[in-house]
């Protein structure tokens, strides 16, 4: 907030979103949107178009935690087409992440499914290691969905190993808490509490209320 003022063009846009996502994290959404919005609209001003495919996406995201989910996938839409055209790998990625839970938070899992595994290929290919651990999460859950909480256990585990060797704190905290789902489910309650307490004292360090 101190920095945005002192800053123009793109170190602005970086810097509104950045501020957008810890306010989407804390749970000041309509504050997140705003600020992003702001970021998208000076990058369109300076005929940014890999800045504008970044403002859609950030704005994407916060859509779908709301349950917008029909504008999460037009902005989405545009914004592939933006990281397409650039040939930003990065990008497409991301898009296909978010497109693929759009997906399953719809229940459409062979679409998420699919969208998961180009993302993946494309992170393994980048050797991008936060982004191939996320992934693997979200597998797991679509799997989770579908019945088999064995192959959803083992997902978990793989995404947690990646996450634990990034040092993500923030991510480690969602592995250990969907893996401590998966055990609760199997009936394994020890096991499942112990990582769902860790879960919860890594969320509150790290400030993630939602």
């Amino acid at each position: 907030e101190q920095l945005v003022p002192l800053v123009e063009a793109g170190p602005r846009i970086e810097a509104l979103l950045k501020l957008g996502k810890v306010l989407e994290l804390v749970g000041e959404w309509s504050r997140a949107e705003k600020v992003v919005v702001e970021a998208l609209g000076l990058a369109q001003h300076l005929g940014d178009r890999l800045a504008c495919a970044g403002c859609e996406t950030a704005l994407a995201e916060t859509a779908r935690k709301q349950g917008r989910y029909d504008e999460a996938v037009e902005r989405l839409e545009r914004a592939a087409r933006d990281f397409l055209t650039l040939g930003d790998d990065a990008g497409v990625g991301r898009v296909l992440h978010l497109a693929g839970t759009v997906a399953a938070q719809r229940g459409d899992y062979a679409k998420a499914t699919e969208n998961y595994q180009e993302s993946l290929a494309i992170r393994e290919r980048l050797g991008d290691k936060a982004s191939m651990g996320a992934l693997l999460s979200n597998l797991g859950i679509v799997v989770e969905y579908q019945g088999d909480l064995d192959a959803a256990r083992r997902f978990h585990e793989r995404a947690l190993a990646l996450r634990t060797e990034t040092g993500d704190r923030w991510a480690i905290a969602v592995s250990t808490n969907n893996l401590g789902l998966i055990l609760a489910m199997q009936r394994r309650f020890d096991e499942a509490r112990t990582l769902l307490q860790r879960s919860m004292q890594l969320s509150r360090e790290v400030g993630d209320s939602w």
